[in-house]
């Protein structure tokens, strides 16, 4: 099994969030673009939102049971704007 890489967030820039604009998402953010695509697995098809670019390092974004990906939409812009491929995929629950 492969190795899981950490790699270091500054969150102080994720709390910084203002309530200014009524999303929680800070006016400078409103142009990172969300998009959805389709993972094809052998076992399983999965839609997931993604933001941010391509070729920047991986942040995967997990939700639990009963949220969606959705409950990434705050995160998601802030992490792209520090240069990372943000993946949220919709999980299946129980």
């Amino acid at each position: 099994m492969g190795k899981g890489i950490l790699v270091p967030v500054d969150f102080s820039k994720i709390l910084d969030i203002t309530a200014e604009t009524g999303s929680g998402i800070p006016p400078e953010r409103k142009d990172v673009r969300m998009d959805q695509i389709r993972i094809e697995l052998p076992e399983v098809s999965l839609a997931a939102l993604t933001w941010g670019p391509a070729d920047g390092p991986l942040a995967v974004l997990l939700h639990g049971f009963p949220d969606t990906a959705h409950t990434w939409r705050h995160l998601g812009p802030v992490l792209a704007d520090q240069g990372y491929r943000v993946v949220a995929p919709f999980l299946r629950g129980y």
